[in-house]
């Protein structure tokens, strides 16, 4: 039987870590979370030269097993736990040579672990080490050293054949006892409590120094120091020999990083490149979004033509695939948003990015690093609330946390595009930008100052001493490689494919349940009063069918008809209101399940664009069309604040090891939401 290893990727941030680990699995990969965080473990199948496969994992970057970031915690956990799953049984140490002098200490810390290792130096494309200094590498660490490129695939095989190899040599972990008498000796200096009779190598010391961190700060910070600068005396001699000539700042870099990182210049250009992505996801993705559309109409008339009249055909074509409608046929505005900042992260830009606003986000009581989960907030919640464990700053990092939600990520997309329609008319201002565009931009830029808003309002409430800091390092720029870009696009989409669309296909079901059943007496009552009415009344029929009659008297009409006085101020009706509560779940289950709601009403036999449908729409009291200018733009007010992802209230719960803050959270953000709609809706009608 073929025994199973596990291979672990190790290194700094930007060491080019996670381009290997795309490298070397392809599609092979998954994602999940580490046990107990919400930090996301890919692992994936390596398959190697002999046919076999094994476990490879991409661990956080880090720094050093001295950790302080959240990241560097789960690293150094992984590493020290023997009986995690994750624990490797052979690291992969990944290295930029342009920052070989910073990345070494990690790989002296893992070399006395005694975890076999092999160092991979990447970017040989761009960056290629000459062959006496990758022997000097070697011969320190005692461990083969190959170099590579994940762009072009040079060296990966030469890479998969020597960890085969060591793997093959049954992976034998050398018991590390060196500098046991030196680790006892500082441990007792420290006045640290250890056990006497155990061996106290480096493993054991560094386990004695992550128990007593929280006891016995000042002693352990104190060991960390040494010891890091102490393994930095030692690698001392290697850094000299591999230094000449092998940093390079390449010299356009300086020059283009003095306009990019410039107070103003850097500014302008961070608000013309956001100007473009917002018009691009709205008019590039047209084309492919009116095709999803048609093809959604299309297959709706094929299975009403061809399938028998019965309840399954109506569930299909006024429940299941309106709902699903409602979300695919956006899926191209969220592909083109994902895509842009994946391009962003991956070409070094957002890291000037993060330095750019660090001096503002300070006014605000956040941090540089905050700006990019403001960022990644406008793809999506959880993941950029992820991206603040690397904010140091407890104080920072919780209000980070807690107004990120505020910015409208891809969810909201959906929703904007829909309601955007009735207020902005679809014009092109010199024949190139996009009205709807610019409405687009306007909406990110006003919850962004919202955002800064509540974060300075509430840096004056939280009340911290732990001192502020950003250490940041500006990796070289680099042309994006297409197949991570492609990687992360695809994780991003699919996940929004599958989570939204197993929402929407569940709540599409009991919709179109609730809304074609009913008390049957009710019904029946209702229809003939309907019928009573139309005949001294037959322009009733212009604002009021039979369909709205037996939808207003079913199972969904009810329930919302409970919850309209408490909306109505707000300018939605009853329908609006079921939307609103579905949409709870998730924000984009609203478009969908407007869609089921009205799909269900509508008695034209040909399939209409929602938004054609929705325009349509009376109010049959006033005779005014329901998605009016203001109950729009009340609408995506109600939206932009209310905090209607569960997903996002788990993740929130997690990271801040509670139900305090999340609890806070949703109820200012629903009742923040509330008042701005009713003010908005007010003012407009």
């Amino acid at each position: 039987m073929i025994r199973q290893y596990t291979i672990c990727l190790a290194g700094n941030p930007n060491s080019g870590k996670s381009s290997l680990f795309n490298a070397l699995t392809g599609m092979n990969q998954k994602i999940a979370n580490f046990p107990g965080v919400t930090v996301d473990k890919k692992s994936g199948k390596l398959f190697m030269p002999n046919g076999e496969s094994q476990t490879i994992i991409d661990l956080p970057g880090t720094y050093s097993m001295h950790a302080i970031t959240l990241d560097e915690r789960i690293f150094t956990n992984i590493i020290l736990d023997k009986d995690s799953d994750s624990h490797p049984d052979l690291i992969c140490y990944v290295i930029n040579p342009d920052q070989i002098d910073k990345q070494l200490l990690l790989a002296s810390q893992l070399k006395d672990l005694g975890i076999p290792m092999i160092i991979a130096l990447s970017m040989e494309d761009i960056h290629k080490v000459n062959p006496e200094k990758i022997t000097l590498i070697s011969n320190y660490f005692d461990c083969q050293v190959i170099q590579f490129s994940s762009r072009t695939g040079s060296g990966l095989t030469e890479l998969k054949l020597a960890l085969q190899s060591l793997l093959e040599s049954n992976v034998s972990k050398p018991n590390l006892n060196n500098g046991s008498k030196i680790f006892k000796d500082e441990l007792t200096a420290l006045g640290l409590p250890f056990d006497s009779d155990k061996t106290v190598n480096y493993s054991y010391f560094l386990e004695v120094l992550k128990s007593e961190k929280e006891h016995n700060s000042s002693a352990v910070l104190r060991a960390e120091v040494k010891d890091t600068m102490e393994r930095y005396d030692n690698i001392a001699g290697l850094i000299h020999q591999l230094r000449d000539g092998n940093q390079h700042i390449p010299p356009i870099q300086n020059r283009i990083d003095k306009i990019l990182i410039h107070p103003l210049y850097g500014m302008v250009i961070f608000s013309a490149i956001m100007f473009l992505i917002f018009q691009s996801i709205f008019s590039w993705a047209e084309v492919p979004m009116n095709l999803l559309e048609r093809g959604f109409v299309f297959f709706g008339e094929v299975v009403g033509t061809y399938l028998p009249e019965s309840w399954f055909r109506e569930l299909l074509t006024n429940g299941i695939l309106p709902g699903l409608s409602g979300i695919i046929v956006f899926v191209p505005q969220i592909f083109f948003l994902f895509l842009f900042i994946s391009i962003m992260e991956e070409s070094g830009y957002m890291s000037r990015v993060v330095y750019l606003f660090d001096f503002w986000m300070r006014k605000f009581g956040l941090n540089g690093r905050s700006t990019i989960a403001l960022i990644s907030g406008g793809a999506c919640a959880i993941p950029a609330i992820m991206s603040t464990r690397t904010i140091s700053n407890w104080k920072e990092r919780l209000i980070t946390i807690l107004v990120t939600p505020m910015i409208s990520c891809s969810a909201r997309l959906p929703v904007y595009s829909l309601l955007i329609v009735f207020i902005i008319p679809a014009n092109l201002y010199f024949g190139i930008v996009n009205a709807r565009g610019l409405a687009f931009l306007g909406i990110y830029i006003f919850s962004t100052l919202a955002a800064l808003f509540a974060a300075f309002v509430l840096s004056k409430i939280i009340k911290s001493k732990e001192k502020s800091q950003l250490m940041l390092e500006l990796p070289n720029y680099r042309m994006p490689i297409a197949k991570n870009v492609a990687f992360n696009v695809w994780d991003k989409v699919k996940a929004f494919i599958t989570e939204a669309g197993k929402v929407i296909f569940l709540i599409s079901i009991a919709l179109w349940f609730l809304t074609s059943y009913g008390p049957e007496k009710r019904r029946e009552a209702a229809l003939e009063a309907y019928k009573t009415e139309v005949k001294t009344n037959p322009t009733l029929v212009q604002h009021q069918s039979e369909s709205s009659v037996l939808l207003e008297n079913s199972f969904a009409g009810i329930a919302g008809q409970y919850i309209e006085p408490v909306i109505k101020p707000l300018g939605f009706d009853w329908k609006i209101g079921i939307s609103l509560i579905t949409s709870f779940a998730a924000r984009e289950v609203f478009v969908g399940t407007l869609a089921t709601i009205y799909s269900s009403q509508d008695d034209d036999e040909d399939t209409e664009r929602l938004s054609v449908l929705l325009s349509k729409q009376v109010n049959p009291q006033t005779g005014q069309k329901i998605f009016n200018v203001a109950t729009s733009a009340s609408l995506i007010m109600f939206y932009m604040f209310a905090l209607q992802c569960l997903s996002t209230v788990a993740v929130v719960k997690k990271e801040t090891n509670g139900w305090k803050w999340p609890i806070i959270q949703l109820v200012g953000y629903t009742a923040l939401a509330y008042i701005v709609s009713l003010i908005t809706f007010q003012i407009l009608s």
